[in-house]
């Protein structure tokens, strides 16, 4: 989920001790997996850094339709990187970000800082899996990105959309004796599964399926 997300928002501590919430944007190390964000040296958020490292990020991707999906606060403190790191974290940021504009574009004196998580606190899942949980840094540290993820919803727009033969053909096969007239929806969740809910125009019956692709 952090992988796809790609912005958030930033909390740090302000001058005056209240917390100040802005939009950020990070990327996640192809080397060696950490949470990196660009930030300008004279933004607020940079100065409240330079006072209290501590600070925490929301991520929740915006491809996932509200009240299900999955989000995350990861909760640490931002180290700013020097040194070889750099070339290949600025050629990340550009390939995944662009160049930006106005105040979110690349520019002279940008600084690049690591978030070393403490912790993280997930809310997500559907249906009978929801919860809210603290995951360890260790947890965070050895879970891997979902190969899936990033194809996940393309997956569901083409099955919804382009392939409405299978989304009749498919539950048909497996409830035919039950349900004469089904139509089936995917959908899509985090950690990544495929939801396929199955509709009923004659019944109400409406069963979920969940797969993995």
């Amino acid at each position: 989920m952090v992988a796809i997300a790609d912005t958030g928002t930033l909390a740090t501590t302000g001058e005056d001790g209240v917390a100040l919430g802005t939009f950020a944007s990070y990327v996640v190390t192809k080397q060696g997996g950490d949470v990196v964000l660009r930030m300008r040296a004279d933004a607020l958020h940079t100065l409240n850094i330079g006072r209290d490292t501590r600070c925490s990020l929301y991520v929740q991707p915006s491809t996932q339709p509200p009240g299900v999906l999955s989000r995350a606060t990861l909760i640490g403190s931002l180290v700013k990187l020097n040194g070889d790191d750099l070339p290949l974290v600025e050629a990340q940021y550009a390939e995944t970000h662009g160049a930006g504009v106005g105040v979110d574009g690349a520019g002279f004196g940008d600084e690049y800082y690591n978030l070393t998580v403490d912790r993280v606190f997930y809310v997500g899942g559907l249906g009978s899996d929801k919860r809210a949980e603290v995951v360890t840094a260790e947890q965070f540290g050895a879970a891997k990105a979902d190969p899936l993820a990033k194809n996940a919803n393309k997956i569901v727009d083409a099955m919804n959309v382009e392939r409405y033969e299978v989304r009749v053909a498919f539950p048909k096969s497996r409830h035919n004796a039950y349900c004469p007239s089904l139509t089936s929806t995917m959908a899509v969740t985090l950690p990544v599964t495929l939801p396929v809910t199955f509709t009923s125009t004659g019944n109400g019956y409406k069963p979920t399926l969940e797969t993995r692709g």
